[in-house]
């Protein structure tokens, strides 16, 4: 099964240290599991298309770097330049956000509009939305944009943030929904979105032409009633969880995570199934979760052996689990330069379209990590090393 909306992780905070069983360190040459590349700013966001991994800087830093690094050879290259050391005048556009088709990046910027970057400039790259036309049609500015997702079919872009917009990119990028905001949701290949919080998922169906200025938690309900309230078998054993994962695949399934179980249901229809039992430990509930529906890794509420990560295609197997994250990288940044490069924390994980998982691990406030218990699938150069790419 293929995947290609985004998923939703939530929680996307780094966990508090934990006491652990400490896993073991190979003492073997690098097995090419895992990487990890040190960055020249604090990240926040990750995005990918079929040739690039995308790593944006945190929102909160003025510098709006944008690094990509290529799927096949794992070069890592700075894509948009620091906004800092532009003159005052000639400032380019700040970007509040970013999302991928399988094929193509898209920037929204700030003031400006959406962007599908051309891998040069945003003010060379198209504008498929313009901020002016869409504050004329809604009587009012487009609010801040920190995420752009699209339907299966890439039909439609939903922008995320604090107001939610949904575009038709087959109809010169016309506004089909308005309402107000969220960073948790999806858009199917109707163009109807869905969103989620810790505990219901909503449903509003593609206008059809107008867009709706309703409260959004009120015109979904009115919308549908399709909530985690409703009596519906395996559904309420797990009530005491929260919605950790949310995505919609190319044939109109809608997959989430909450508790400790994967369900799964029709964009169109009303009935949730169980997908899989997610066998974590005893007692304890999915914290984060994050997955291409093939391949998974996830955090969950248990004070040892927290972190848990599923072979490929095996979500209803035993994962493994295990309380910190220690690599078979040797640690340039340590003093004892021979230490593999461990974490107790991440923060933001994010699972690329082949698998991957990358997160920040904040042990030198500017690192990255790539693992893959399969082993890495790409980016060759980061496989096995520990890169320093601040300069």
């Amino acid at each position: 099964m293929v995947i290609t909306a985004l998923a939703v992780c939530l929680p996307v905070v780094a966990q508090k240290k934990r006491v652990s069983s400490p896993a073991k360190a190979s003492t073997s040459s690098a097995s090419g599991k895992y990487g990890v590349v040190l960055l020249p700013f604090e990240a926040e966001y990750f995005a990918d298309d079929s040739s690039a991994l995308y790593v944006m800087a945190s929102r909160y830093d003025d510098s709006n770097i944008l690094v990509a690094i290529d799927k096949k050879t794992g070069e890592v290259r700075q894509a948009l330049r620091d906004r800092n050391l532009d003159d005052e005048e000639e400032m380019r556009p700040f970007v509040t956000g970013m999302g991928c088709t399988s094929d193509s990046l898209f920037l929204a910027c700030r003031d400006y509009g959406i962007v599908r970057w051309d891998g040069k400039s945003i003010e060379s790259s198209a504008r498929v939305v313009d901020y002016k036309a869409v504050a004329q049609a809604i009587g009012g500015n487009v609010r801040n944009i920190v995420k752009l997702t699209f339907s299966p079919n890439g039909r439609y872009m939903a922008a995320l943030g604090e107001a939610t917009y949904v575009f038709d990119r087959e109809a010169d990028g016309r506004l089909v929904t308005w309402t107000t905001g969220t960073d948790r949701a999806v858009v199917d290949d109707s163009g109807q979105l869905i969103a989620a919080d810790s505990k219901a998922v909503y449903f509003l169906p593609n206008q059809k032409g107008s867009f709706i200025k309703d409260s959004f938690r009120r015109r979904l309900d009115n919308a549908a009633s399709r909530t985690f309230e409703q009596k519906n078998g395996d559904f309420d054993q797990h009530k005491r969880g929260e919605i950790v994962f949310l995505a919609v695949d190319k044939d109109s399934v809608l997959h989430m995570a909450m508790g400790r179980r994967l369900f799964k249901m029709r964009t169109d229809g009303s009935t949730w199934e169980t997908e899989a039992k997610l066998n974590i430990a005893p007692n304890t509930t999915l914290d984060c979760f994050v997955s291409n529906l093939h391949n998974a890794w996830g955090q969950h509420s248990g004070e040892e052996d927290h972190f848990v990560e599923w072979a490929k295609d095996d979500l209803g197997g035993t994962p493994t689990a295990y309380g910190q994250l220690v690599t078979d990288v040797p640690d340039v940044m340590n003093y004892d330069k021979t230490k593999p490069f461990k974490s107790y924390n991440v923060s933001y994980p994010y699972m690329d379209r082949e698998g991957n998982l990358w997160a920040f691990t904040n042990c030198y406030r500017v690192d990255v990590l790539v693992l893959n218990s399969g082993g890495i699938v790409g980016y060759n150069a980061l496989k096995g090393k520990f890169l320093d790419r601040r300069k």
